[in-house]
């Protein structure tokens, strides 16, 4: 396959420079095989009979920590370290008053010596030329979403680096073409099997490699090859490109190359068999617009609105500075939401927000929101109908000021609707902050409008710290903001391998309204709170039980 570059920046070129630091690299690094075996020193981890092994040969460093005397006794000292059979003070007393020794120590580590003035003097031109940030990285990553602290920040920086990299893991140039093929694994619909795809851009044409089998495409489509029986549609999103949101068909792949950004909603509405992938980023920024479609109100301060639609999957793109919630599902049923990267620090910012949807699932995702994490509710905002079937998995959460997951105060009162079967399950909260009653609970569960909540499942969440906050929520209750009648039942939730290692929370709230909407049957297994295991015999210090709840048990 043949592509053509268009670069404006180029980062992490393998040049001829690199090529002669890497044969000067491998001349000093070289060890003879042969000295292996005459040293007894095993390439492995392992031994034949599985014991662990003495492991490495090394020209690099050495530590003398004793000194044998002439009758060949073993005569403690203080340790030295050479670094290539220097000594490192001697490294340390040669800079001196001059400079920082970390290029020279670098060079001699990788190389075998120390360097001359000339080989310095490249060594660190080459480093440096490794030190630029990738075109908007500043702007996007730093400025745009400023935390709380610092390490937040380097922690947000280093995941979304990925983004403005290359697939052969180069840093991306920030242009509209393509640099390298992108190889993936796709599941087609047409025939249930996986295939393998390439798509090659030269100019303005696209080929894409289904198979082996090219067909082509001008402007961003493609048709497969007509032995697949169907007709996949593919829309790319180049690095560079700035896109002013965007409305996929039923059938279409959208790819955001990384570096692409979309500004304002992926719109999907009232189609099948969408997907959405890539390492781009949906900025949602300072976008106000509301939009009507399929029956729907939108405001596209939300990242992704999935609206009415079947089959649709979000992967590996991140989203940025949502007003409102970063992804949303109304109505929508088999939905697979996978290693998502969210942050938002305005207003009610959910994470993602599920609204009469059922059939989704959310994997291996990191999310940051200003509200809660992850919600789920019945009818709300125009969308229609019960929720189930919502399961998390592998995800990491942080809430500034709401839950980490929150479900089951929003619903039609005059509808008596459910919400059922939740599974939450290996997940990490960072921090959960609430503001104050009624609001309460790392993972909430809060039945209004006349709703019924059952079947909920936490099982393996690892809390690692809260700020005023119970760690657990469960109630039938009646919010005037937001409710005109009060909650149904709450019925089976399970608090299974919970792990809270933080400073002691406020103590978790279970209530019912009255007699005839009640908590039934809130199982807790294997918690733990500060290192001591959640009991019978210890729950009145970390839980706060209201007369209305029965079936609560302890395991």
């Amino acid at each position: 396959m043949v592509w053509k570059e268009n670069r404006e920046n180029a980062y992490c070129e393998i040049t001829p420079a690199i090529l002669a630091l890497k044969e000067q690299w491998e001349k000093k690094n070289y060890i003879d095989p042969k000295l292996y075996k005459e040293y007894n020193v095993k390439r492995g981890l392992r031994d034949e009979d599985g014991r662990g092994v003495l492991t490495g040969l090394t020209r690099v460093g050495e530590i003398q920590s004793y000194s044998v005397t002439e009758g060949e006794h073993i005569v403690p000292q203080d340790g030295m370290l050479y670094y290539r059979g220097i000594d490192c003070r001697e490294l340390v007393k040669g800079s001196e008053g001059r400079r920082f020794a970390f290029e020279e120590t670098a060079y001699l580590l990788l190389f075998g010596e120390l360097p001359t003035a000339a080989q310095l003097e490249a060594f660190c031109q080459q480093l440096a030329s490794y030190r630029t940030l990738p075109t908007n990285f500043f702007r996007d990553v730093i400025m745009k979403a400023p935390p709380r602290d610092l390490m937040n920040t380097m922690q947000r920086g280093i995941l979304m680096e990925g983004l403005y990299r290359r697939s052969d893991g180069t840093l991306a140039s920030n242009i509209g073409g393509w640099e390298t093929p992108y190889v993936t694994k796709e599941k087609l619909p047409a025939d249930g099997k996986e295939h393998h795809v390439a798509l090659v851009k030269d100019g303005q044409k696209i080929t894409v490699y289904i198979d082996g089998k090219a067909c082509t495409a001008q402007n961003g489509s493609d048709k497969r090859p007509s032995d697949t029986q169907s007709v996949q549609i593919w829309t790319v999103i180049g690095a560079g490109q700035i896109v002013n949101g965007y409305y996929p068909k039923s059938g279409e792949t959208v790819y955001l190359e990384p570096g692409a950004v979309v500004r304002g909603s992926l719109l999907v509405c009232g189609v099948k068999n969408v997907k959405i992938a890539g390492r781009g980023m949906v900025d949602i920024g300072t976008v106000t617009n509301d939009v009507i479609a399929g029956g729907f109100n939108f405001n596209t301060q939300r990242g992704v609105i999935i609206a009415g639609s079947d089959g649709v999957t979000v992967d590996g793109i991140t989203f940025s500075n949502a007003y409102s919630f970063s992804v949303s599902l109304q109505e929508s049923k088999n939905v697979t939401l996978h290693n998502l990267k969210i942050f938002s620090h305005y207003g009610a910012t959910d994470g993602v927000n599920i609204k009469a949807s059922s059939g989704v699932t959310i994997t291996d995702s990191f999310i940051r929101s200003n509200d809660d994490c992850i919600s789920v509710y019945a009818s709300s905002s125009g969308a229609i109908g019960n929720s189930s079937g919502v399961t998390a998995k592998g995800c990491t959460l942080l809430s500034d000021s709401a839950h980490a997951v929150f479900t089951g105060i929003h619903a039609d009162p005059g509808r008596n609707e459910t919400i059922s079967d939740l599974t939450f399950q290996n997940i990490d909260v960072i921090d959960s902050r609430t503001p104050g009653d009624p609001y309460y609970g790392v993972l909430g569960v809060n039945a209004g409008d006349n709703v019924t909540v059952k079947n909920v499942v936490f099982d393996g969440v690892r809390i690692s710290g809260v700020s005023n906050q119970q760690l657990f929520n469960v109630r039938v209750m009646m919010n005037a903001a937001y409710n005109s009648q009060p909650g149904k039942a709450v019925e089976n939730v399970v608090f299974k391998n919970i792990a809270y290692t933080g400073a002691a929370p406020l103590k978790s709230g279970l209530s019912g309204y009255d007699g005839g909407r009640q908590v039934k049957g809130v199982t807790f297994e294997n918690v733990v709170i500060g290192g001591a295991k959640l009991t019978a015999g210890n729950a009145s210090t970390y839980l706060a039980v209201g007369s209305q709840v029965t079936g609560l048990q302890y395991k």
